[in-house]
């Protein structure tokens, strides 16, 4: 990043992940992997224009993801979070209001 480039900056919480047919012990694994890749994809490939529009995101729906039997909860989360900023960076608008979503609380 060259002296003349702004730098954005935002605060992503996840208030709740909802995740089904997974461990609940793997769980804060899976919230650190999604943590983690959501961090890398915001930082390489930037915040994408829905959330730099909007300053709340009260739920966001990222579809499914495909887990084969043995899969380790990193690559789940690195899934997650993929299909997060896919979702939120192909257009698909969520749906705005009081409530924060971004990383960090799992539910299972």
């Amino acid at each position: 990043m060259n002296k003349n480039q702004q730098t954005e900056k935002i605060e992503l919480y996840v208030n709740e992940l909802v995740l089904y047919g997974f461990p609940r012990s793997e769980r804060h694994r899976i919230g650190e992997a999604v943590r983690k890749e959501l961090l890398r994809q915001l930082t390489e490939q930037g915040i994408p224009q829905a959330l730099t529009q909007q300053s709340r995101v009260a739920r966001l729906n990222a579809g499914s993801i495909q887990a084969v039997q043995g899969v380790k909860p990193e690559n789940i989360g690195m899934q997650v979070a993929q299909a997060v900023y896919g979702r939120v960076a192909g257009g698909q608008q969520p749906a705005y209001g009081n409530r924060t979503s971004g990383s960090g609380h799992n539910k299972q």
